[in-house]
């Protein structure tokens, strides 16, 4: 069952993440790409910065060989994030889109710094990403209605405590 959690207890990277655990990260972080995938993306750059997130995400899957079906409590919490989320109205699931892409630009340079991911290392410059993201974004969410957007802002919460929670799991394997 997804909840909201405390971001009080926010996880912290250990030193150097272990291989094991960037397997479980990456993987994790894999699947819930392609639960969001389904989001239309109306700018080229943007298809182009997904494809780009998982062609890195693809490397590193053989770089970190870890099977995410192995962890106990990673694997059922991704599967039922992913099933939640794919289920989602299009205005909710950009929500997840958006805060599991921005995750990754804010995280992602700090996992870099400790890892050989290439997920973490794509070629453009992350607030680059950032703002081809949020272009797209801001395209889709132009034909929503107050209410379906006032939704999407209420969903925040949820959709970075997945993030979180994933991160959290990863780094206490």
């Amino acid at each position: 069952m997804i909840q909201e959690h405390n971001f009080d207890t926010m996880a912290i990277l250990p030193p150097k993440p272990s291989t094991t655990q960037l397997g479980y990260y990456v993987q994790a972080q894999k699947r819930l790409y392609l639960a969001t995938s389904r989001f239309p993306m109306y700018t080229d750059d943007a298809k182009l910065v997904i494809n780009e997130y998982m062609e890195a995400l693809d490397e590193d899957s053989i770089l970190y060989p870890t099977k995410l079906e192995s962890h106990q409590m990673l694997y059922p919490y991704v599967e039922s994030a992913t099933d939640m989320i794919e289920c989602k109205p299009e205005y909710l699931l950009g929500c997840h889109w958006y805060a599991l892409l921005l995750s990754h630009t804010a995280g992602g340079s700090m996992m870099a710094t400790q890892s050989d991911s290439m997920f973490f290392k794509v070629a453009r410059d992350q607030k680059d990403h950032a703002d081809i993201l949020k272009e797209s974004f801001d395209a889709v969410s132009k034909k929503w209605s107050p209410k379906e957007k006032s939704l999407c802002v209420s969903e925040v919460p949820l959709a970075f405590a997945i993030g979180q929670t994933v991160l959290r799991y990863c780094c206490d394997s």
